[in-house]
């Protein structure tokens, strides 16, 4: 097993491992997603009809790697919009910087201005973000464009929508069905999308809250079940090519799955599997040897499936008895 910390002074640490170069983003390449027909499916309904795509599913399901697949295989670049329990509908849109323009007001030599031109005075203090990026960017013809811009459709995620206030889904519903949206701050200039490059939205909950009737109406839905043992050695397999038909990827996932079936706090997920077997290979166990007959570095292994101390007992139980 690899050592890279002793945690113990004085024992001797001349056969340190090198520290590892991480990779933070290893297991989200665009082009590593498999989806399932019936996912793909709904995808090209969604898009048909210019709806936004609702995907609900248990964490680590590939929710937000679908959009990135999409938006890979488009090749289109893909918008985020990460939801806080503090968003707002116009976080979706833009952002605008008060304090500064306030600052920038006072700074500046007094002068005689008209409305008009206070208000596009807040021009430079106001950022484009999520929904209202990608409009803008379909039909850039807005003081946001630069010179030579063209129109651009994009991939718009809006992820764990469910985090938000249960006002925020209602609070988009002109924006979603129209495209459009304006600033106060500039006047309440509106801004429209192009129809021939309306972005494409894909909308992500974990079901944590219901969602509104109303809002729900405007989206076309689809819940990604949990993969089959199948699956998931497929969507391995494209990760860690080198675990391809050896016995410990089966007893991998065979004892992943029992796991998940024992009514765990929190259920690992794909990206917490595939860590896992990238765990066991950097510490040098044997692809050709089932997990079973490995289980004596096996322990410290188990924390990147089990997240609380109930869990990890059931984990280390299923081992003890197999």
């Amino acid at each position: 097993m690899e050592t890279y910390y002793f945690g113990n002074p004085h024992l001797d640490q001349s056969n340190r491992s090198a520290l590892p170069e991480f990779f933070h983003n290893r297991h989200g390449r665009a082009d590593q997603y498999l989806a399932s027909e019936a996912l793909s499916a709904a995808a090209n309904v969604a898009i048909s009809l210019g709806q936004p795509l609702l995907l609900t599913g248990e964490p680590g399901c590939g929710k937000t790697q679908f959009a990135e697949s999409l938006a890979d295989e488009l090749q289109l670049p893909l918008l985020r919009f990460n939801t806080k329990s503090t968003s707002s509908a116009r976080d979706l849109l833009y952002s605008y910087d008060a304090v500064a323009h306030f600052q920038r007001n006072q700074i500046q030599q007094p002068r005689s201005t008209t409305s008009s031109d206070d208000q596009f005075g807040a021009l430079p203090f106001i950022r484009l973000q999520g929904l209202g990026l990608a409009i803008v960017n379909s039909n850039p013809t807005s003081p946001f464009a630069d010179k030579d811009q063209t129109p651009q459709r994009s991939v718009l995620l809006i992820d764990e929508v469910d985090k938000a206030a249960r006002d925020f889904p209602n609070d988009l519903l002109h924006e979603l069905d129209r495209m459009s949206f304006s600033i106060a701050e500039l006047g309440g200039q509106a801004f429209r999308a192009d129809p021939r490059y309306a972005p494409i939205v894909v909308i992500t909950s974990n079901s944590e809250r219901h969602l509104p009737d109303a809002f729900l109406r405007r989206c076309s839905y689809f819940h990604i079940e949990f993969p089959s043992e199948q699956a998931l050695k497929e969507i391995v397999i494209l990760h860690l090519k080198s675990f391809s038909g050896q016995p410990l990827l089966e007893s991998a996932i065979s004892y992943f799955m029992e796991a998940r079936s024992k009514g765990l706090g929190k259920n690992p997920g794909i990206a917490e599997l595939i860590q896992f077997l990238e765990a066991l290979q950097t510490h040098r166990f044997e692809l050709d040897k089932p997990l079973t007959e490995q289980t004596k570095n096996l322990i410290p292994c188990l924390g990147v499936l089990f997240k609380n101390p109930n869990d990890l007992d059931i984990g280390k139980s299923l081992l003890a008895v197999r």
